[in-house]
C-alpha cells in the first residue's frame, strides 16, 4: 500500500512536470521558429557555411570542363579522368579527416570557436586554389584538401551548435538548416551553369530557338 501511494505521488509529480514544461515551450513549426527569431537568426547565420560547402561542391564538377578554366589555369584541359575524379574527391577525402578532429576540438576549444577554424580552414584552401597556374594541379589538390578539412569540421559542428542553442520544439528544424544550405547551394551553382550555358548558345546562335 505504502508502494502504491508513493508510486500515484511520483506520477502526479511528473505529470506536473510535464504540464509546467508544455506551459513554457512555444509552438512548434514556423511559428516555433518566428517566436524564437534570434535563435533562429543565429543558426541560419551558423549554417551558411554549408551553403558555401554545397556551391563549391556542385560547380566545380562543371568548372574543370570549361575552356575559361582552362585559359585561366594555363591548361588545355584534364585528359586524364583519374586526375578529374581525384580533383573532384579530394575534398571529401579532406573532409573526412576534419570529421575525426571534431570530436577532440569540439570539447577542446569548444563550439563557436571550433566553427571559426573550421573557417579559416577554409579560407586558406581556397586561396591556395585560387593560386594555380602553369597546368600545375598540385595547388588545387592542396587546396581543395584544406578546404574540405574546414567543410568536415563544419558539417558536424554546425548542427551541434544549433541543436546546443535550439529549445526542443524547433531543434529538429534548426538541425536540418545546415544540410538544407548544402543542397541549396549546390542548387544555386547548377543554376548558376545553366544560365551562362544558356547564354552561350544564345551568343552564338543569335536566338533562343
Amino acid at each position: 500500500m505504502p508502494g502504491m501511494i508513493g508510486g500515484s505521488a511520483h506520477t502526479g509529480l511528473d505529470f506536473e512536470l510535464q504540464q509546467k514544461r508544455a506551459a513554457l515551450a512555444a509552438k512548434p513549426g514556423a511559428a516555433g521558429l518566428v517566436k524564437n527569431a534570434r535563435t533562429t537568426a543565429i543558426a541560419v547565420f551558423a549554417s551558411m557555411g554549408g551553403l558555401i560547402y554545397g556551391y563549391n561542391q556542385g560547380m566545380f564538377g562543371q568548372v574543370l570542363s570549361m575552356h575559361s578554366f582552362g585559359i585561366a589555369s594555363g591548361t588545355d584541359g584534364i585528359s586524364n579522368p583519374t586526375l578529374a575524379g581525384l580533383l573532384t574527391s579530394i575534398l571529401e577525402l579532406g573532409a573526412w579527416v576534419g570529421v575525426l578532429a571534431n570530436g577532440y576540438s569540439a570539447d577542446r576549444l569548444g563550439r563557436k570557436l571550433s566553427v571559426v577554424v573550421a573557417c579559416a580552414f577554409f579560407i586558406v584552401g581556397v586561396i591556395v586554389q585560387a593560386v594555380v597556374h602553369g597546368g600545375n594541379y598540385d595547388y588545387i589538390l592542396a587546396g581543395r584538401f584544406i578546404t574540405g578539412l574546414g567543410v568536415g569540421s563544419l558539417s558536424m559542428i554546425v548542427p551541434l551548435y544549433n541543436a546546443e542553442v535550439a529549445p526542443a520544439e524547433i531543434r529538429g528544424a534548426l538541425v536540418a538548416l545546415q544540410q538544407l544550405a548544402i543542397t541549396f547551394g549546390i542548387m544555386i551553382s547548377y543554376w548558376i551553369t545553366y544560365g551562362e550555358c544558356l547564354r552561350i548558345s544564345i551568343s552564338h546562335s543569335g536566338s533562343l530557338y
